[in-house]
């Protein structure tokens, strides 16, 4: 997941938007939302959205409502943050992409591999993808997040955006699209900081100089950054696929979970520390007093 700048420079107030739908933060939300809309970013704001449901709440991706009215974009954006969050679409459509670059350590040599390979496949095939799906799908609700899961592989830029879309198809057509529901736990104000992370270049370069201080690998503190902070939401459901991500991630990184968390809160407080310019800078932006 990357923000890339349009002509106007916006990846930090796209990044910050995707970390206050995982807070739940609505307010800032709205002001992310709004802010981009004023700044020519709306078709980005739109596409977006296709790509946003799938990755943090994909059991509502069937009803997702598309428009052209940018209040009703924001809408959907708040809703989405107001959800209990659910990332299986997220996590299998990752483990899918690293299999079709040739990454099998994904692989546990279980019955769960059957799907990272279908996944896979989906990447390199997508019109055989589809065809299998669509053979299978039988509700309405399985029609619908059918429909919307493949224009948000439409819509998406980057290969494992695309990838999480047909990981929501595939676990809506071999399992239970997850009942949603509404957030007990109310974020009301995200650290802006939290914001500007390792998907923006600003984000990158204080981490990797903090990393650099402690005697950390970048690499590894870059994921750190983003499964103890930027991935953090006020409620979560837990999630199997999202729990295996996690595993062959810090495995892959040669660390184990509890290791990782220990390496994030040595670099937290500095790369905090670092960001507060800007994050000062996004709060005079955005028009929060």
């Amino acid at each position: 997941m990357f923000f890339g700048k349009n002509r106007n420079g916006n990846e930090i107030q796209r990044s910050a938007l995707q970390k206050a739908v995982r807070k739940g933060d609505v307010e800032l939300v709205e002001r992310c939302c709004k802010y981009l809309t004023d700044q020519d970013d709306f078709t980005w704001l739109k596409s977006r959205l296709y790509v946003m449901v799938f990755e943090e709440c994909w059991g509502y991706g069937y009803k997702l409502n598309i428009s052209n009215d940018p209040d009703l974009i924001i809408q959907e954006y708040k809703t989405i943050a107001g959800l209990v969050k659910n990332r299986d679409a997220s996590a299998l459509g990752v483990l899918g992409y690293e299999l079709s670059i040739g990454n099998s350590s994904v692989l546990q040599h279980d019955s769960g591999d059957s799907a990272i390979r279908k996944i896979a496949e989906g990447i390199e095939n997508p019109e055989k993808f589809w065809k299998w799906i669509k053979r299978r799908t039988k509700t309405n609700k399985q029609i619908l997040m059918i429909y919307k899961a493949q224009m948000g592989n439409k819509k998406a830029g980057w290969p494992w955006d695309k990838a999480m879309p047909l990981a929501a198809a595939y676990l809506a057509v071999t399992g239970k699209i997850p009942q949603v529901k509404s957030c007990k736990i109310i974020q009301t104000e995200m650290p802006l900081w939290v914001g500007i992370d390792k998907h923006t270049d600003k984000g990158r370069k204080a981490i990797r100089t903090v990393a650099k201080s402690e005697g950390v690998s970048s690499r590894i503190a870059l994921w750190c950054s983003f499964y103890f902070e930027s991935v953090i939401s006020n409620e979560s459901q837990n999630c199997y696929w999202w729990n295996r991500e996690k595993e062959w991630r810090f495995n892959s990184l040669g660390s184990s979970y509890q290791e990782a968390e220990e390496i994030w809160k040595k670099l937290k407080a500095g790369v905090q520390k670092l960001l507060e310019a800007e994050s000062n800078n996004l709060k005079n932006v955005l028009g929060i007093k």
